[in-house]
């Protein structure tokens, strides 16, 4: 017998090709189909291979994928709208809405602070609240939780008592005994047996009783100027019985002091105006270029002006 060792090195090579082109085949759609998956995973993946050993290799692979997605999808929330009107039951900030903060809003309008009560916790809103808070001393974040909701209600049912008991007549003063003279040259003496604060309060006011007026008068770091607006009077007489440091403007004087009219002094403030009285006599920039001083004996109306009085006084 003849043996052919290259006829069976051949057929040995051919076996190791045809194997091998198998194997490629086989591994191309394997990868060709986790590269389908990869990208769509929704998506189809098919494979083919053949091969053949004939003394000819061949091997083809083919990998396709096709894949759809689509997804659609809609969000929509509000998650500001509350179904009660009472504050207190939700921490309150920009750009919430209900009838909550419609009843801050009239509760802040209590308070002089002015603004529309129509729902909408915006700018404005957020504003005034800073202003409230800044005035009661917390922290001037705009934000209104319960139990800074619950401050300011009562605050407004206070002020909202005061304003309903002065009503929409002339300025009054609570009897508190002998109330102070009006004098020829303007100003004022105080009544025998008032307070030390009240006659300081006075004293300090004849000081600048006939000065002239001017906007923005009188709120400088020492209270001293040459002229002084409505708000800048009233610091300077305050400040005389040593009640205040610096000077404030008339809306902030809203919620300074205690809510309501005192028994000697009593303060009328809003956003536009203030003014005070003192043991009777009104202590005014309005008509105070007609009569020649800020110390005037006549009533004028309060309505639309939030009432509060310095403590004990």
């Amino acid at each position: 017998m003849e043996h052919h060792p290259l006829r069976a090195h051949r057929h040995t090579l051919v076996l190791i090709i045809a194997v091998t082109a198998a194997a490629a085949v086989i591994l191309g759609a394997a990868t060709g189909a986790r590269a389908a998956t990869r990208d769509d995973p929704g998506g189809g993946t098919s494979g083919t291979g053949t091969a053949s050993g004939t003394g000819t290799t061949s091997g083809t692979g083919t990998t396709s994928g096709t894949g759809t997605t689509s997804g659609t999808g809609t969000t929509s929330g509000t998650g500001t709208a509350s179904g009660t009107t009472a504050t207190g039951t939700r921490t309150l900030r920009r750009g919430m809405s209900g009838p909550d903060v419609r009843t801050l809003q009239r509760q802040l309008r209590t308070l002089g602070y002015r603004l529309a009560a129509d729902g909408q916790y915006g700018v404005r809103t957020a504003r005034n609240v800073r202003r409230y808070e800044r005035k009661r001393g917390l922290a001037a974040d705009g934000v209104v939780d319960p139990a800074e909701a619950q401050q300011i209600a009562q605050d407004a049912g206070a002020s909202g008592a005061a304003s309903q008991s002065d009503g929409a007549g002339a300025t009054t003063q609570p009897a508190a005994g002998p109330t102070a003279t009006l004098n020829a040259d303007g100003t004022a003496t105080a009544p025998a047996g008032a307070p030390a604060p009240v006659q300081q309060i006075i004293q300090a006011g004849n000081q600048i009783a006939t000065l002239p007026y001017r906007y923005g008068g009188g709120h400088t770091d020492d209270f001293q100027d040459t002229a002084y607006d409505c708000s800048g009077s009233v610091s300077y007489a305050l400040h005389g019985a040593g009640l205040l440091t610096a000077p404030l403007d008339s809306g902030e004087f809203m919620s300074w002091g205690d809510p309501g009219p005192g028994q000697w002094v009593t303060i009328y403030a809003n956003e536009g105006h203030m003014y005070m009285v003192v043991a009777g006599l009104r202590f005014d920039t309005s008509g105070a270029s007609a009569s020649g001083s800020r110390w005037q004996s006549d009533a004028r109306s309060s309505s639309g002006y939030i009432v509060v009085h310095p403590p004990g006084l």
